[in-house]
């Protein structure tokens, strides 16, 4: 209740405009609910779009998309926490539910109509359903623990492509909890099956319209191609754009009967400029975690301090107050991540009767770890960051966790 309050609070508060991409997903669903289909120039998954529509079509404006942001964030931390519970125990997954409710960057994004909360509400969903219901010894519970997490592991695919391949390292999971490895494989499959079955709708419709089953978005190879550009170290540049369409002659948006052939040279080029200087594209690598894991208070950017976000009188406040924003923002976020790490190290050292459940909770680390390697080695910015900390909280839930029975325990000593 208070994740829900608090980014209710911040919607209802600060009276921000979606502008760039966060703008052009709005027009996209108006454009879906009023021609009852995608635009030509349209090349992302298409999920987040969709729900938009449903909203405006229920008679939704500006506030009603807001809200969506609102409940995916709130998700967010129900999901945090029961991960947290699952793992390491009631009173952990207590924590980790305080640590996201107050979580100031997720507050912040509530109000920003973009895909990253969404998709990182139904990433986290997919890893509880997983290990709340994996945790069932019997057989039929673990099961559908599978089944279930492929299930939203997929309709988070239709968010974030991303998603779906990650149905795949629930492997892991089952191997740390003993399962026999024809029995791990099975479910694994069943639930990367379950994942592609129900993004099988949008694969049908890319195959009707570009002649190719397939079940992503049309537009990774230009993200590679932004993430590997050495003129601008990784981040997107409109120059880019044009060197691009003079040295190809494709553009970014193109028709949907060049769109595939676009994003297949973009990718052709990308390879092109890594294999060009390996060392080069090895420090852009690095630079590109830095970008995605460093800094929070980069995310204070699209509510807040974007140019054309904010009237001029909410942007002064924020302006004469930014640098404590910035500071609390940045704050919270590396003592998460201390803790975090402290975590993970207390799991590795676990020996005895608590070894399985500690190896149990290191190998869902893979799906976090999976995520920070995908965005560094393609494209990488700091709001993709909101699907990765829901997988870290737990972590550092336990070590908070783990340090107050320490203290309690030298107290009655």
């Amino acid at each position: 209740m208070l994740a829900f309050l608090l980014r209710l609070a911040w919607v209802l508060t600060v009276p921000s405009r979606p502008v760039g991409d966060f703008a052009l997903y709005r027009e996209a669903a108006e454009h879906l609910l009023d021609q009852g289909r995608l635009g030509d120039e349209f090349v992302y998954m298409p999920g987040y779009v969709m729900v938009l529509a449903a909203v405006r079509a229920l008679g939704g404006e500006l506030l009603a998309y807001k809200l969506v942001g609102v409940v995916a964030g709130t998700l967010v931390v129900f999901a945090a926490g029961g991960i947290a519970g699952a793992l390491f125990g009631r009173r952990a997954g207590i924590i980790a539910t305080a640590l996201m409710a107050v979580w100031p960057a997720g507050i912040a994004s509530a109000s920003v109509t973009g895909t990253d909360m969404p998709a990182g509400a139904l990433g986290a969903l997919a890893v509880h359903a997983l290990v709340a219901r994996g945790g069932q010894r019997q057989g039929e519970g673990e099961w559908r623990a599978a089944a279930l997490s492929g299930l939203i592991f997929g309709l988070a695919a239709w968010v974030r492509a991303v998603a779906a391949p990650l149905a795949g390292l629930s492997l892991l999971y089952w191997l740390a909890r003993g399962t026999r490895w024809p029995v791990a494989l099975a479910r694994t499959a069943a639930a990367v099956a379950i994942a592609f079955l129900v993004l099988l709708p949008w694969g049908l419709r890319n195959h009707r319209v570009y002649g190719d089953l397939f079940f992503t978005d049309s537009h990774g190879g230009h993200t590679a191609l932004v993430g590997a550009n050495p003129n601008s170290e990784g981040t997107y540049s409109r120059s880019l754009n044009l060197m691009f369409t003079k040295g190809t002659g494709y553009r970014l948006f193109e028709p949907p009967a060049r769109h595939r052939q676009s994003d297949r040279v973009a990718y052709q080029v990308a390879k092109t400029w890594t294999a060009f200087e390996p060392t080069y594209a090895v420090g852009l690598l690095v630079a590109k975690a830095d970008r995605l894991l460093t800094h929070e208070k980069n995310l204070l950017y699209w509510p807040v301090f974007r140019q054309g976000v904010l009237d001029y009188a909410p942007r002064a406040f924020f302006d004469a107050h930014r640098l404590a924003l910035e500071r609390i923002t940045d704050l919270f976020w590396w003592m998460v991540a201390a803790l975090a790490a402290a975590g993970v190290a207390l799991c590795a050292h676990q020996r005895g009767p608590s070894w399985r459940p500690a190896l149990v909770a290191l190998a869902i680390l893979v799906f976090p770890a999976a995520l920070m390697a995908i965005y560094a080695a393609f494209f990488a910015e700091v709001r993709y960051h909101l699907a990765i900390v829901p997988l870290l909280i737990p972590y550092a839930a336990f070590a908070v966790d783990a340090a107050w029975t320490g203290a309690t325990a030298a107290m009655a000593a």
